[in-house]
């Protein structure tokens, strides 16, 4: 069978074969099936924190010109993705809103994957995670297809989004079923090429390989190992993402037909891509987010994959053996969705509510000191003193306090630097307050700021009632001396 035999061309004149037409019948339901997705989760998913630091750094760039998250502070690389910034901006520059334009975005991108609770909940949460998948998607999508270039330009522009698509764009062209050095500069090319040119300005701007959150969530390779199996194992309950990709990874066992012409779907570099992403996702250790943010960008490797495997192994029974497993642990993160929006409403619902509350009651110069600096930061518009070193390199070749801290991403911190910055006020414990016995519960990495005699002698403990995200609360924060109550 010639190969414009096994896979003939699309029809003409808007006439489609009965093959596109039930491909257009499955797009149409899912992107109902997406907008319904998004109307139930509207009110209980957002922006979070994180994201928000995006957004002040695209608008202390458009506003005025630097490149930092404190424009007092000069220029600063806190940014993990370069095409989120671009986008942030350019919505920023039209008048939108990160509540708007965030979920609006992932809420367009997800839309192929609609049913999936961790795509939902990240559509929402910002931070270019769900358009990264939607490249990686359309990468896909043209690699089964058999047209290389348009694959390793998609590819591309989700490197964009996350560096680290160059290197499972290399393992797809790689461990293919054709492998050739003309195909493989075709699939991986234009990824590393956009990889090293990021890299390449990031180490001649601010002398390092990876911006600021790399750097303090950086752990001992084993420390990485240890988080990054936790993370994939937990995932198994929050939709099942690792599962899918690791389907998906088992297509690069197995054989392809190499008499199905250049055509034929590329099911060994595939699964190759798939298991290239759950290894980065390994090796980075994860983060603390719900929903397996560092496997978003790679779910539709884990979809087309397990629909592939489905195919391979025959009929009902691949279903079965591969479907079955994939629907019924996606179907386990619509479980926990509630949790996930009972945390949202009281961390970044509140936080943005002490944004606006700091906004009102202090004055424009005056510093603040805080774990959670995204949401805040973006609402207050204050000078910040980034008790976790997300934005700044004060950290950069401190030891991680694996001992001490369990969240990841939290394990570099120094009180004495943070009191040396002298900020006005001190918000600890994520801003929450408990009850009158423990008023503030004081994180790990905010117990050697307490223990500094600097705090008890500089600082005075206050709190005070603001309007939060769930109504009236208060607020704990330490102020120094000469500086006003809120």
């Amino acid at each position: 069978m010639e190969p414009s035999e096994k896979y003939p061309p699309a029809g003409r004149a808007g006439i489609t074969t009965g093959g596109e037409r039930r491909a257009l019948r499955v797009a149409l339901l899912c992107a109902f099936a997406a907008l319904v997705h998004a109307l139930l989760l509207s009110g209980r998913a957002g922006p979070v924190d994180d994201d928000y630091i995006v957004w002040r750094y695209a608008r202390n760039w458009l506003e005025h010109g630097v490149y930092g998250f404190n424009v007092s502070g000069g220029v600063s690389d806190g940014v993990s993705s370069p095409l989120w910034f671009v986008a942030c901006a350019l919505a920023l520059r039209a008048g939108l809103a990160p509540e708007l334009f965030s979920p609006l975005v992932g809420i367009a991108s997800f839309v192929l994957l609609a049913l999936q609770p961790a795509l939902g909940w990240h559509a929402w949460a910002g931070l270019g995670t769900v358009p990264c998948a939607l490249f990686v998607g359309l990468g896909a999508a043209a690699l089964v297809s058999g047209r290389d270039r348009t694959a390793g330009a998609w590819l591309a522009v989700a490197a964009g989004f996350r560096l680290e698509v160059a290197p499972v764009a290399i393992a797809l062209a790689l461990a293919g079923s054709r492998p050739t050095a003309r195909r493989a500069l075709a699939l991986a090319g234009p990824s590393v090429v956009v990889a090293v040119l990021v890299t390449a300005a990031r180490r001649a701007a601010f002398a390092t390989w990876l911006p600021h959150t790399g750097v303090v969530k950086a752990l001992p390779l084993g420390d990485e190992l240890a988080y990054g199996g936790r993370y994939l194992v937990r995932s198994l309950g929050e939709g099942g993402l690792a599962l899918s990709l690791a389907a998906a990874a088992a297509l690069a066992l197995g054989r392809t037909r190499a008499s199905a012409g250049p055509a034929a779907p590329d099911l060994r570099g595939l699964g190759a891509a798939a298991a290239a992403a759950l290894a980065a996702v390994l090796l980075v250790g994860g983060d603390w987010m719900v929903f397996g943010r560092f496997l978003a960008p790679w779910a539709p490797l884990g979809a087309f994959g397990c629909a592939a495997l489905a195919v391979r192994l025959g009929g009902r029974r691949g279903a079965l053996l591969v479907g079955a497993p994939a629907v019924g642990v996606a179907l386990l993160g619509f479980a926990a969705l509630p949790g996930a929006a009972s945390e949202r409403a009281g961390f970044e619902r509140w936080w943005l509510a002490v944004g606006d509350a700091l906004r009102e009651r202090a004055a424009p110069d005056t510093s603040v000191a805080l774990s959670p600096i995204g949401a805040i930061g973006w609402r207050s518009e204050l000078p910040i003193v980034d008790v976790l070193g997300l934005t700044h390199d004060a950290f950069a070749g401190r030891p991680a306090r694996t001992d001490v801290v369990r969240v990841k991403g939290h394990h570099r911190f120094d009180g004495a630097w943070v009191l040396d910055q002298e900020p006005d006020y001190l918000v600890l414990g994520n801003g929450i307050h408990f009850d009158d016995a423990v008023p503030v519960r004081i994180n790990p990495w905010e117990a050697d700021i307490v223990a500094d005699p600097r705090f008890e002698r500089d600082y005075v403990r206050r709190t005070v009632w603001i309007e939060g995200g769930e109504g009236r609360a208060r607020l704990p924060y330490a102020r120094r001396r000469n500086a006003p109550d809120l």
